[in-house]
């Protein structure tokens, strides 16, 4: 038995002895090398975000008295124009007021007249030495008095037709109206805002822009374009950038001015677009042909090759006819503040 398994073994060495490939180790083919040839220019970030279109002026309409609307004469995105009625108050008080200013001034001019006729007759008994000086003086002083008295009165009668022109609220501009924040039957009080007013003219892309998008510059330029329809875009600039952040988003409000003439409504989504230019970091390589690989991993080359991928970047250099791969600083920094830095190869 033991005879037979060793003959065994020495038939199996035998086969697999056969089986072996008598050919020796081949050649690599050598590799080619594709290049290309960048231009430098700056590397830029696109991005989109969403808004809505409003004017470059609005204004918040408010009655200057308080009362109870009677009357409102327009609706949401009705256009009017500047000095239009838009709302009124009951004005009965305010009319009472004014017949009580009106009152009062026809009781002082008619203080006045008696005091006018009073000093004159003082002078004539003056002139004629009848009177004392004393009693002219008293009745020019009571003149004076009636005077002043009557200038006051139309003050306030003034004062009373310009409360009674308050009880209405009219357009200061032509514009659209796009906010109403009262109805008939409502008490409201002075500087509470009734209307928006949303002047003709140019307008703004309103876009709420969270904080992380200004680490970089932001190219000045860029497109607006309705969200109902994204492919007709219209050139915008970044007209103000609000130096503060909101507090209940964290976001940064930017107004982006368009032209009045743009096909764009008020109110209307859109969705800008516009480039972060990472600035200073300048993409650039000149590269020669004819590379070819080698058997032992080095690459040869009939010319040179000068290869740069901006300021603190890698570049590839050929150096006594063999290609070699430099490594310069990386400017992030590691842990513990040290810059991470790759050793050169080659």
């Amino acid at each position: 038995m033991r005879t037979i398994l060793v003959a065994t073994a020495i038939a199996c060495a035998v086969g697999l002895g056969s089986c072996s490939d008598e050919r020796g180790p081949t050649e690599p083919t050598a590799r080619q090398v594709g290049v290309v040839v960048a231009k430098p220019e700056p590397l830029v970030q696109g991005g989109a975000v969403t808004g809505e279109v409003r004017a470059r002026v609005q204004t918040d309409l408010s009655f200057r008295v308080s009362g109870k609307i009677i009357e409102r004469l327009v609706e949401v995105g009705q256009s009017v124009k500047a000095g239009q009625l838009l709302a009124r108050i009951d004005p009965e008080e305010q009319k009472a007021e004014l017949d009580v200013a009106a009152a009062n001034l026809q009781s002082a001019e008619a203080q006045q007249t008696q005091a006018q006729l009073a000093y004159d007759r003082q002078q004539s008994l003056f002139r004629t030495q009848v009177t004392t000086r004393a009693a002219l003086d008293q009745a020019q002083e009571a003149l004076l008095t009636a005077q002043a008295s009557t200038k006051s009165a139309q003050a306030l009668l003034e004062t009373a037709q310009d409360t009674l022109s308050y009880t209405e609220l009219k357009a200061d501009a032509d514009g659209m109206i796009t906010a109403r924040n009262a109805e008939v039957g409502q008490v409201a009080q002075a500087a509470q805002v009734v209307f928006t007013l949303a002047h003709d003219g140019d307008r703004d892309a309103v876009f709420e822009v969270v904080e992380s998008a200004f680490l970089r510059p932001i190219d000045g330029d860029g497109t607006v374009a309705l969200l109902s329809n994204p492919s007709q875009k219209i050139a915008a600039k970044v007209r103000e950038i609000s130096p503060t952040i909101d507090s209940s988003t964290g976001t940064i409000k930017v107004k982006v001015a368009i032209s009045s003439d743009a096909p764009i409504p008020l109110g209307a989504p859109v969705v800008g677009r516009s480039r972060l230019c990472l600035a200073g970091r300048h993409p650039a390589s000149l590269v020669r042909h004819d590379i070819q690989g080698r058997q032992d991993g080095r690459m040869d080359c009939r010319s040179s090759i000068v290869c740069g991928f901006g300021k603190g970047g890698g570049c590839l250099r050929l150096r006594d006819r063999q290609l070699h791969r430099q490594v310069r600083r990386v400017g992030r920094r590691g842990r513990g503040g040290r810059r991470n830095q790759v050793p050169q190869a080659g």
